[in-house]
């Protein structure tokens, strides 16, 4: 009765194994990228995957990183990615008048910043959301800066 069972179970076992390792080779792909963008130690990032890429924070920074897995779960390169924090600081420091230097972010939400400098602040999104990829991301304020 249980011999199918027993004879498909090492089979079951590596298609299974396979199907979750992408999120560990997910994260391994991103670690030495993220790290160099970043200008962070490796062991100083903190990595939460999301449905199809990774956020990578430390260093006062923030990355998103793109990596295709197959259906097997092995994961492919290049690895696709963006500094969102410093596409964010660079456009807020525009709008408020304002070095980069002295742009405080606050992360609001998902591709949602906050940005407070020289005595003013303002919101923006990030489009298209995600961001991880090669394409074009752009920062757009989402409120007249005060």
């Amino acid at each position: 009765m249980f011999e199918p069972i027993r004879k498909f179970l090492p089979l079951a076992v590596l298609v299974l194994s396979l199907l979750c390792g992408c999120t560990a080779d997910r994260i391994a792909h991103v670690r030495s990228l993220a790290a160099r963008e970043l200008a962070c130690d490796e062991s100083s990032i903190r990595y939460t995957e999301k449905t199809g890429w990774v956020i990578a924070e430390g260093c006062g920074e923030i990355g998103h990183y793109y990596v295709p897995c197959g259906a097997f779960g092995n994961c492919f390169d290049p690895v696709a990615g963006k500094v969102v924090t410093r596409l964010v600081r660079k456009q807020a420091a525009f709008d408020l008048q304002c070095i980069d230097k002295e742009v405080v972010l606050t992360e609001l939400g998902q591709d949602t910043w906050g940005a407070a400098g020289c005595g003013k602040q303002a919101s923006y999104i990030i489009v298209p959301a995600g961001c991880s990829t090669n394409q074009s991301c752009r920062v757009v304020q989402n409120t007249q800066a005060q």
